[in-house]
């Protein structure tokens, strides 16, 4: 019985086995614990400070592009509405048999023709300022 508490007791013990073993660092492990934790501590702060910049960056840049494609949206959703009351007042002076109408709803489709034409050419003209 003591030859098998004596053998677990070794099993547990900090002793080299060989003499001719390496000997540990300089220093208790308490201390070699503490300069690696250190260590770890400022490696950790690093790659926190980068996926910080990293997040930062990264919204304002999907915000930007959210911006730009809620823009052009809008943009491409008024010129169907415009398009499609234009097309609206054409049909109607086309099909309508009262002169007076057809008269207005051709200059209302004229009108509405030469205002498309001028908002594309603001739109062009700011996506060219933005840019």
């Amino acid at each position: 019985m003591a030859n098998v508490v004596d053998t677990v007791l070794k099993m547990f013990t900090k002793d080299a086995k060989d003499p001719d073993a390496p000997k540990p660092a300089p220093g208790s492990r308490s201390e070699r614990e503490a300069k690696i934790k250190d260590k770890a501590g400022m490696v950790i702060s690093v790659f926190a400070l980068f996926l910080a910049v990293n997040s930062w960056y990264g919204g304002k840049l999907s915000s930007t592009v959210l911006n730009n494609t809620l823009g052009a949206n809008n943009a491409w959703a008024q010129y169907q509405a415009k398009n499609n009351r234009l097309v609206s007042y054409e049909i109607a002076s086309k099909t309508t048999s009262d002169p007076k109408l057809k008269a207005e709803f051709k200059a209302e489709a004229e009108r509405m023709d030469s205002d498309i034409k001028r908002s594309l050419l603001m739109h062009v003209r700011w996506k060219q300022i933005v840019n």
